[in-house]
């Protein structure tokens, strides 16, 4: 939604929870904490995942609390899967910046040179309006006629907003939009001549190892059990329905595999990659960040900060990236009802700082 909910939405991909305070920066001569005590502490309490720090490439701290599937007794390890929802976004703006890199498209390109038939008003979006949540195209999901247990392609989810007048110019602001990224899985597919789901394996997940990565089908080994409340099971969702805006599954071992890849040129030249992690859109729903591709870029404390949260039934995440310490935060979540991941994320951060 435009709005930024206070509790994880049960609507695919929809980026979700409230923006943490800022938190300031420990005193330089506090004494060093045990990191693993610290996290013990701030995770071992109400929260039900999986939890992975890292600093400077090492993975300092990775734990699962509570079950992953309640009724077979299985509990959350560093290994288990779950559906990582809005964070999907980043690695969709990741296989459009590859695609840039090979002359095949522009982020500058008008959409609708890509699409079959450009429904009236279109023609001014850009896939960059896309990337930026500006488009000022319809979100599907709050359509009156949406249903997450339908199966649909990505065509028929475009087209259910197509008929919706813009209510602003392209480029105009930034409002949150699943569409966008619908619309950018169809071009990544149309310009690579691959699905979606073949590219993100065969350029990004296959080459950095992420073996435990993938688009979600609804049957997937080793994926965790979404939970409302109390262990009651979240409503089901089709997964044909997220698709480019939060259908991906992964865990947080990969996930550092992921944030460590981003340090280096195995994906893309160190020219495209400092584009990557550039703000384009200054003024978002998150107060003090801007949004660049697939993600939120500000700072914390005076340090920066790339992240992104996603939430979608049964599942919450949680992906933040702070290059000035080199430290990656990924959490987990089979439960809607979790804390804020952010200011855990913030808090995590913070103990990965103060330890030695």
């Amino acid at each position: 939604t435009s709005d930024t909910p206070t509790t994880p939405p049960s609507i695919p991909a929809v980026a979700s929870g409230t923006p943490a305070a800022t938190l300031e920066p420990a005193p330089s001569q506090r004494a060093p904490v045990d990191l693993e005590t610290s996290l013990d502490r701030l995770f071992g309490t109400n929260f039900n995942g999986s939890v992975l720090v890292a600093r400077d490439g090492d993975v300092r701290y990775a734990k699962g609390f509570g079950m992953a599937d309640a009724a077979a007794n299985i509990a959350n390890s560093p290994e288990t899967r779950f559906r990582i929802g809005s964070v999907t976004k980043q690695f969709t703006a990741m296989a459009i910046l590859i695609l840039e890199a090979r002359g095949l498209l522009k982020s500058s390109d008008p959409v609708c040179d890509y699409l079959e038939t450009c429904p009236d008003g279109w023609g001014a979006i850009t896939i960059e309006h896309l990337i930026t949540h500006t488009s000022a195209i319809a979100e599907f999901t709050e359509q009156p006629d949406f249903d997450q247990m339908q199966p649909a392609t990505p065509a028929e989810t475009v087209a259910s907003v197509s008929d919706i007048p813009l209510v602003r110019a392209p480029g105009a602001s930034f409002v949150y939009n699943n569409t966008g990224y619908v619309l950018l899985g169809m071009v990544l597919e149309k310009v690579s001549g691959t699905s979606y789901e073949a590219f993100l394996q065969e350029e990004i997940f296959g080459p950095i190892g992420m073996t435990d990565s993938g688009y979600e089908h609804g049957a997937t080994p080793g994926l965790a059990t979404g939970y409302v409340t109390a262990f009651a099971l979240a409503e089901p969702l089709d997964m044909s329905v997220p698709y480019a805006a939060g259908g991906l599954y992964s865990t947080v071992l990969d996930l550092h595999r992921w944030e460590e890849a981003l340090y280096t040129e195995r994906l893309a030249s160190a020219a495209d990659m400092a584009r990557y992690f550039a703000p384009i859109v200054e003024s978002t729903e998150r107060p003090t960040f801007a949004y660049g591709y697939g993600m939120f870029i500000g700072e914390e404390g005076g340090r920066r900060v790339a992240f992104h949260d996603g939430g979608i039934n049964g599942f919450y995440s949680q992906l933040s990236r702070y290059p000035d310490d080199h430290i990656t935060v990924a959490i987990l979540t089979n439960l809607e009802a979790s804390p804020d991941l952010l200011s855990l994320a913030q808090l995590a951060a913070r103990a990965a700082r103060m330890s030695p």
